[in-house]
This record gives structure tokens, sequence and C-alpha cells, in this order.
């Protein structure tokens, strides 16, 4: 059952509609979920299996069946309000041991950019592509990247480093999406 929340996400979207009392929270390794204003937070249907102690959530923007969540060395994504989880660590190498360790979710057009902050910065994975994860953020340290913020209004994410100071990028919502491409061009002569 429910003993001592480890992490809280409160609030999402549907279909077009906002629901203000839906709330997902952890304790330790388990999820529970509650729908509804005044409705009981009840353990979701699966639960991730092999996950340590939960230490954030994060929704979908549009819609919050969707949902990510971490340990601090792993993460887990549901679609199903919690009815499966999926393990998308997958190439994820950015990890931490836990404290500080945050999830923010940017909504696409179709597809999601989640990303994880960890020792070695931000990582980035898109929804089309669960479990490859890639470094994001130009110009960003690659030192311990603790809080992540990201400000829809600015279309900013505020990333604060330990010892290295706060940065923002701006127009995270472009940027996140974007993916590199390396291109080499041989000597012709």
């Amino acid at each position: 059952g429910f003993t001592n929340a480890t992490a809280i996400t409160a609030g999402g979207r549907r279909s077009s509609v906002d629901n203000a009392d839906v709330m997902f929270v952890a304790a330790g390794s388990q999820m529970f979920l509650r729908e509804t204003s005044g409705g009981t937070l009840t353990a979701t249907a699966a639960q991730p299996v092999g996950i340590g102690n939960i230490v954030d959530i994060a929704l979908d923007p549009n819609d919050w069946h969707t949902a990510f969540v971490t340990d601090g060395t792993r993460v887990y994504m549901t679609t199903d309000k919690g009815g499966s989880w999926t393990n998308v660590t997958g190439n994820l190498t950015n990890t931490t041991f836990r404290l500080g360790t945050q999830l923010e979710v940017l909504a696409g057009s179709g597809v999601d950019a989640v990303l994880f902050s960890g020792v070695k910065g931000v990582s980035r994975m898109l929804t089309n592509a669960p479990g490859v994860w890639a470094t994001y953020g130009q110009g960003l340290p690659n030192s311990y990247a603790g809080d992540m913020v990201y400000d829809v209004a600015d279309d900013t994410l505020v990333v604060g480093t330990f010892g290295r100071g706060a940065w923002e990028i701006a127009s995270a919502s472009t940027s996140a999406f974007n993916i590199g491409v390396l291109q080499i061009t041989g000597d012709t002569d």
C-alpha cells in the first residue's frame, strides 16, 4: 500500500481537456494514481518491474495517460496510465546516484522529447525511438545536471548544474527535436 511519497506530479491534459485532479504518486518503487477530485489514490494496474526508488515522474503535456518515471538509473514509460510499463533506459549512460535526477517532457507533433538530467548533463529520447538517448543541449557543460525546468510560455529549458551554474536553452521545443547529422566530405583529388 501507500506509505511515503518519493515523487509526485499532478495535473494533466488529454483529448484537449484539462484534468487538474489527476495525480501520479510514487512510494519507493510503486506507482499510484488518482484520476478525479476526491478520488482514491490506488496502485496502478502494473508496476515498473526492476525499478528502484522512484525519484521523478513526468507526464506527456498533451496526454496524461503517458507518463515517465526514473529511479536515477532507469527510465520507464507507460502509455495507458500505468496499465503496463516499458523500460526505455536503452543506451542511456548518463545515469546518476538518484539525487537531483529530473525528467521533463516536451510535446511535439505526434512525438514527444523526454529529457533526463544526469551526471553528464542532459540526455534526450524521442518517443518514436524508445530507448535511444542522445546528448542534448549545445553549450551545456559536461557536468552533473540537477534540477531542470521547462517554461512552455517562454519555450526555455533551464538546467541547474552542480558547480557550473544555471543554463538556459532557448527555443527548446525546436532544438529538442533536431537530430544531429554528421556529414563527412572526402578529398576529391
